[in-house]
């Protein structure tokens, strides 16, 4: 439970300080930056948990090998759902992605 605490804080904290950089250049929205936030929380927590719960009795190593293969998946699919409906309202999939 700890380690999950720790990761959450990580992921906000970075996003967070990249804001304070960004307030220097004049380019801060906090409405991307907090959905960006909750977005890439929530696909980290969805690919560890789909991996803990289909491999259950497999090794540790096996566990870390199918959370870094199915990460990219899970972390893609928050961020273009971030990018296409709250943020920004990109009506085409084209744009989404990009």
């Amino acid at each position: 439970m700890f380690a999950y605490l720790l990761t959450a804080v990580v992921y906000m904290a970075v996003p967070i300080a990249a804001v304070f950089v960004m307030r220097g250049c004049g380019a801060v929205k906090w409405l991307p930056v907090i959905a960006g936030v909750i977005m890439y929380f929530i696909s980290t927590r969805l690919c560890d948990l789909t991996v803990w719960i289909t491999l259950f009795s497999a090794p540790f190593a096996v566990k870390q090998a199918a959370a870094v293969e199915l990460i990219c998946i899970f972390e893609e699919t928050g961020r273009w759902l971030a990018m296409k409906y709250p943020l920004f309202n990109i009506r085409s999939s084209r744009s989404a992605v990009c």
